[in-house]
């Protein structure tokens, strides 16, 4: 039995650890300067500062660049079986039909931006169903050894959320936990890990949060979980395991959690992203943009000046067309009572250095209109011409694309791990095709001969590639070189003219050419004898 304490000091020591990197302090103020909250803590009497927020273009032109490669996963047998061939492509049907129904794609996507903007990210899948992930951020992850990027080999894996005193009290009772440790667990105050959504803390009793931890913990080379607050432990420590006729089935081996990192650091278990680098430049403009702002309104704009004692109604000078009445003595001309100060001269200088900055900033960041792919007239541009001009343009991104990669490669290991363990008997999954359900299976014995091993092929899936494709189709029919079947097989599937549609086209004539032969072979033979006699 593992005592509350156990956990809550290992917790505290990893803590601690992460909050002297600071962490904590970096990821909120790299979501702040993303998100355009860029005059944090500074005083500024209740106006509005100025900002040119440049972070957020750039990591987005990153990440839409790297997530536009759609990836497809290929299972094999690792001694080449051939009977096995068929079982394996099952397998990957039912992760395409698990991947669709996830919505991976967006979800890869939100956690690429993640690990773009603070470094690295997490997939946390708490339940048996795939499809329930979570994706976590690096502040509510605990690890226990922070240089090993690798999470298959941390000896234990912390994660810690918010969650309703209330809920929390409920699972304690259905677990058997004695009454008097169920009232230990009160709320608390610990949210400074939370991004820009602070719990409210005012409630009291059961309607607050309470920090708890999920512990994870490989044991024999199984993974165990446990659950607890600061004072209690609402869930004992148990393997993750299935159940097979009754009893205890295999455990999990992996953790079911896959990280992306987007930039790895030397001996570091988490990464660093864009953001960081950006960051005092980014601050060094919106400084020089307050700047130029102040100097505009203290001295672009005429400024009236005149003597108080002279002037009997000062409230009426901004009025349109009012009487100014004036006591000068008769000694003084009115424009030596009243007059206007002239707007002063700003150096360019100011502009020109901004300006400088920020396009270089974005050159040295690969964020360049050439990166952004900002043509004039794209349309009067040969598809292989955008192509070569983007991977030119994109190729210090190779890195990252390989990283997007390993995810999906961690998401193909793990997730049949996660399907055998809880289905020990064998499963089904259902996979729509043309509108019509098919079950996909695989049986008990073929889950205990399976042994995956994963490739991963990697393919654009970007307009300019899809035209690309068309227009070399196009040339090999207008030529003659290919009929039109496999002109139809050739074109890509959501192209200017889609796949589906031609395949219909294809199916149609099919069926026109089918009734017409049946037609003549039904034709009546002239009277006086059959076909056969005449002949």
């Amino acid at each position: 039995m593992m005592e509350c304490c156990d956990i809550w000091r290992k917790y505290e020591r990893c803590k601690d650890y992460i909050l002297r990197k600071r962490l904590v302090a970096n990821t909120n103020k790299y979501w702040d300067f993303y998100l355009g909250n860029q005059w944090v803590g500074i005083e500024s009497g209740g106006e509005e500062l100025p900002y040119m927020n440049f972070i957020k273009p750039v990591v987005k032109h990153k990440v839409s660049t790297v997530c536009q490669n759609n990836t497809v996963v290929n299972y094999s047998d690792a001694m080449g079986k051939e009977e096995m061939a068929e079982v394996y492509k099952t397998l990957g049907r039912i992760f395409a039909a698990c991947w669709e129904k996830a919505e991976m794609d967006s979800n890869v996507w939100r956690i690429v931006k993640e690990g773009a903007i603070q470094g690295d990210s997490y997939a946390f899948f708490g339940t048996k169903d795939v499809r329930d992930m979570q994706v976590l951020s690096n502040m509510s992850v605990i690890l226990a050894d922070e240089q090993n990027p690798n999470i298959q080999e941390q000896p234990f894996i912390i994660i810690r959320e918010r969650i309703p005193v209330k809920r929390i009290k409920e699972i304690a009772r259905r677990n058997g936990v004695e009454p008097s440790d169920i009232e230990t667990i009160r709320p608390d105050e610990d949210t400074d890990y939370l991004i820009n959504n602070k719990d409210d803390v005012e409630h009291k009793g059961d309607d607050g949060k309470a920090t708890s931890l999920l512990y994870l913990e490989k044991i024999n080379g199984i993974v165990h979980v446990a659950k607890c607050t600061e004072n209690c432990v609402y869930q004992e420590l148990r393997p993750l395991a299935g159940e097979l006729n009754g009893e205890p089935a295999r455990g999990l081996t992996m953790y079911p959690i896959v990280n992306f990192i987007w930039e790895d650091c030397p001996n570091s278990a988490r990464g660093q992203g864009e953001v960081k680098d950006l960051l005092a430049n980014q601050i060094e403009v919106n400084k020089t943009i307050a700047r130029i702002s102040m100097s505009v309104k203290m001295a672009a704009f005429p400024r009236i000046a005149y003597d108080k004692t002279a002037i009997q109604n000062p409230d009426d000078l901004d009025k349109v067309g009012a009487a100014i009445e004036m006591n000068s003595g008769g000694a003084q001309s009115v424009s030596q009572l009243i007059s206007y100060l002239n707007p002063a001269t700003m150096s360019s200088d100011a502009r020109v250095f901004l300006n400088d900055l920020m396009t270089q900033t974005r050159e040295l960041a690969g964020a360049s209109d050439t990166a952004l792919g900002q043509i004039d007239d794209p349309t009067r541009v040969a598809a292989s011409a955008v192509i070569a001009i983007n991977d030119q343009a994109t190729r210090s991104l190779n890195e990252q694309v390989s990283k997007v990669k390993k995810l999906t490669e961690d998401f193909a290991k793990l997730w049949p791990e996660i399907w055998f363990t809880y289905n020990p008997n064998g499963m089904t999954v259902s996979q729509e095709v043309d509108g019509v359900t098919m079950p996909l299976t695989i049986t008990k014995d073929q889950i205990d001969q399976i042994t995956p091993e994963i490739r991963i092929d990697v393919s654009q899936d970007n307009p300019w590639s899809k035209n690309a494709e068309q227009q070399a189709a196009d040339s090999l029919l207008e030529k003659q070189h290919i009929t039109f079947e496999e002109y139809v097989e050739l074109v890509p599937d959501n192209g200017p003219v889609p796949k589906a549609k031609l395949q219909k086209v294809l199916k149609k004539r099919e069926a026109t050419q089918q009734q017409m032969a049946w037609e003549a072979s039904q034709e009546i033979p002239p009277e006086g004898g059959d076909l056969n006699e005449l002949s």
